[in-house]
């Protein structure tokens, strides 16, 4: 149990630590594979808590909904997305790719709503298209860093704790000390980043706080990156053992004549 504990933090570590490479190395790609892992990895437990079929279309029109305040307020996004990956770095390649995705969000999004709206008299599809509609008006409206920060902390965060809950067999107990000890390498993380952007001179160029944006940011991305790995491992472990447990006809069946 011991080896398989460090063995699983020695991965999570070697995880973060290459994409804080990538972030470092090749900003403008790290920028874009945080993105399309943002999408996959929302669009996954969104899927997932409500499933309403469709899964690969639902997971991309539901998982870029933050997309939206890029479709709205690209003039707010683009400064901070200019952060992120560093004032000298070129924007150019990493721009087209994240437009790319926008019109790969916005025609899974408009299929996904049709799709619903022409099954509107359903309960479950009633519900997704009041889902979008708020997260659609949410991410319009609000600044969006206060848009990105609701919708992680509060609604991400809040199906994700459950989607979790079901998939552990661990105690309560066993998954508040797991917790505690990955926000305390989050924190660690975010503190060693923020000394190593002061000494390499990024200080000089960016505000305080537009440089605890980026630490801030780069550190999630960072977590994120094993911590989506191993939710996705576990869900698809999880799932084939519910597939496994349903009775198969020849089951049901053999079950009439016992």
């Amino acid at each position: 149990r011991l080896f398989t504990i460090v063995t699983v933090f020695s991965a999570y570590i070697a995880l973060a630590a290459g994409m804080i490479t990538l972030w470092l190395v090749l900003p403008s790609v790290a920028l874009v594979v945080f993105l399309l892992c943002a999408v996959f990895h929302f669009g996954e437990g969104d899927h997932e808590a409500f499933p309403v079929g469709m899964q690969w279309l639902d997971t991309l029109a539901r998982g870029g909904m933050f997309l939206i305040s890029f479709y709205c307020k690209w003039g707010e996004v683009l400064p901070i997305l200019q952060i992120l990956v560093g004032p000298a770095t070129d924007l150019t390649g990493a721009v087209a790719a994240i437009q790319l995705l926008q019109v790969v969000h916005f025609i899974s999004f408009v299929a996904c709503v049709g799709y619903h709206c022409y099954r509107i008299d359903e309960a479950r599809s009633l519900l997704l298209i009041v889902e979008l509609s708020c997260l659609f008006s949410a991410f319009a409206i609000l600044p969006p860093l206060v848009g990105l920060t609701l919708y992680y902390n509060v609604y991400h965060s809040s199906r994700h704790y459950l989607r979790v809950t079901e998939l552990s067999d661990a105690s309560a107990q066993s998954s508040l000390a797991a917790a505690v000890g990955f926000t305390a390498l989050a924190l660690v993380l975010i503190g060693i980043f923020f000394a190593f952007e002061q000494a390499r001179g990024l200080s000089g160029t960016l505000t305080d706080l537009d440089l605890m944006l980026r630490v801030g940011i780069i550190a999630v991305s960072a977590m994120t990156a094993p911590h989506m790995v191993v939710v996705h491992h576990v869900s698809e472990g999880f799932q084939k053992k519910k597939q496994l447990a349903l009775p198969t006809p020849t089951n049901l069946l053999a079950s009439d004549f016992v």
